[in-house]
């Protein structure tokens, strides 16, 4: 997008977010809102140093669909995605989930 003389780049949440806590580093907590779909959504995020994520929107579509019993279900399975997830990655606790379990594009594109 063009505004004025400047480009403005969008960016997701998830993309700037290692930039944001490494800026911060311990002198503010960091809480992700937005973009957060599924369980690895979770642990990427906290991998990246957020110390929690807000969960609006899928919460909204469980609300939408089914009620309070819709809701349920979406925190039930973004649950089990999370602990899959970590137990994949071999986290048995959230105090092992950090910045090294996660490989970035470019270290992948760089591989081929």
């Amino acid at each position: 997008m063009v505004v004025g003389n400047w480009i403005v780049r969008n960016q997701a949440t998830i993309d700037v977010l290692s930039d944001i806590t490494d800026a911060v580093g311990d002198k503010l907590e960091v809480y992700v809102d937005g973009g957060i779909r599924n369980g690895t959504d979770v642990l990427k995020a906290l991998a990246l140093g957020a110390w929690a994520v807000f969960i609006g929107r899928p919460v909204l579509y469980g609300l939408a669909c089914n009620g309070e019993e819709g809701v349920k279900a979406v925190l039930r399975i973004l649950r089990e995605e999370f602990i899959r997830a970590m137990t994949l990655m071999g986290c048995s606790r959230l105090s092992d989930v950090s910045r090294c379990l996660l490989v970035s594009r470019s270290d992948l594109l760089s591989k081929l």
